[in-house]
């Protein structure tokens, strides 16, 4: 059974790079422990030599080729209007931030959408899933399913190789989590800044946030790590999405015990009530967030008791820290359920017990 864990070394805290961010809430803002300040991607399309091909016919078979890079939905509708109108003439491409759809368009002139052909197509990318050439009436095709990304992801350069064994994405604190649960979320490592077929592609379970521990599936060290973000269909559009705290790294826990059983974990409301001269009841609404009580691991020997008495040292009461109190998921329902950024409550308490083994007391509550 996996005992108690600690997550507080983060790689994405080192130097790391993004998909896109949207002006205001800034990538940056998934490494800072305050879940009040989010990161929302603002839509990252990427065009590479697989999807890279739009096939039209204005009164000729044309195939246009789009330029590889990246994009936000609006350059690459206007990418893919500017590398129509370079073959061919009076072609439109909008997106919608309503629908979350592209559409292409001629004005005048024979207009044949040629979807039967699907080499390095840009079909998918662009959300059209037709299997038969089509012709415009009266003059658009509007994409068949909306489209919000490709993927968005942030990955870090360790410089050496190292071994991330715990992954997770968590929204802001008392919200929703905004991937919906049809998203693919992965964890992605390599030795090459090379993405196409990395050694390591770990999908992580989607619920109320993105959790998995990751040592029954790695093992090995690499030196590039990134966590991927899939989730095409979402109705909120490409800058709906919200992440609280990213976290990708490792942990420190302990082998010979575990947490005793008996801690207490209770939700806490600290909205405040108040009442009108008249008697009506309204509330100053404040943040829900869990809290543990009661925590207690027992028989320590001197090695784990010195690592764990460093961490909380270095963590004090003011750095948050993620904890696993049921990795193994032998009492919860899901990793999620028992798994929370927290910072402690007090300062932790040690006891002696005997010879060179003690127990370490300890209360915490989430962060904000």
């Amino acid at each position: 059974m996996k005992k108690i864990r600690f997550m507080a070394n983060n790689f994405l805290e080192s130097t790391f790079t993004y998909s896109s961010q949207k002006t205001g809430f800034p990538a940056s803002n998934a490494t800072n422990t305050s879940r009040s300040k989010v990161w929302r991607p603002a839509g990252n399309f990427e065009i590479t030599s697989s999807n890279n091909s739009i096939y039209i016919n204005d009164g000729s078979n044309k195939t246009v080729t789009l330029t590889s890079g990246s994009y936000t939905y609006s350059s690459l509708a206007t990418h893919v209007q500017t590398q129509l109108n370079a073959s061919s003439s009076s072609w439109t491409c909008t997106y919608s931030t309503t629908t979350n759809k592209f559409t292409i368009a001629r004005s005048s002139g024979t207009r044949i959408m040629r979807f039967s052909q699907t080499t390095s197509a840009a079909w998918d990318t662009l959300g059209y899933t037709q299997t038969a050439d089509t012709t415009g009436s009266p003059s658009s095709f509007i994409a068949d399913e909306a489209r919000i990304h490709t993927s968005e992801w942030l990955k870090c350069d360790m410089g050496v190789a190292q071994e991330a064994t715990f992954a997770a994405l968590i929204g802001p604190i008392d919200s929703v989590f905004t991937l919906s649960s049809a998203a693919t979320v992965k964890v992605q490592a390599s030795n090459l800044d090379s993405w196409t077929a990395p050694p390591v592609d770990v999908t992580v379970p989607v619920g109320s946030a993105a959790m998995k521990m990751l040592d029954d599936d790695i093992g090995t060290a690499y030196r590039y790590w990134r966590i991927v973000i899939i989730d095409r269909l979402n109705p909120l559009g490409p800058e709906g999405l919200e992440i609280g705290y990213a976290y990708l790294g490792d942990h420190k826990t302990v082998t010979l015990s575990n947490i005793a059983t008996g801690f207490s974990k209770s939700l806490v409301d600290a909205s405040v009530p108040l009442q009108s001269e008249s008697g009506a009841l309204f509330f100053e609404s404040r943040p829900r967030y869990l809290s543990i009580s009661g925590a207690e691991i027992q028989l320590l020997n001197g090695t784990e008791y010195d690592e764990l008495e460093q961490l909380f040292y270095d963590l004090g009461i003011s750095t948050p820290f993620i904890v696993s109190i049921d990795p193994g998921t032998e009492v919860s329902r899901n990793l999620t359920d028992l798994t929370r950024l927290v910072v402690m409550s007090s300062p932790p308490q040690i006891q002696h017990i005997i010879r060179d083994y003690y127990t370490i007391q300890f209360e915490m509550r989430e962060a904000f």
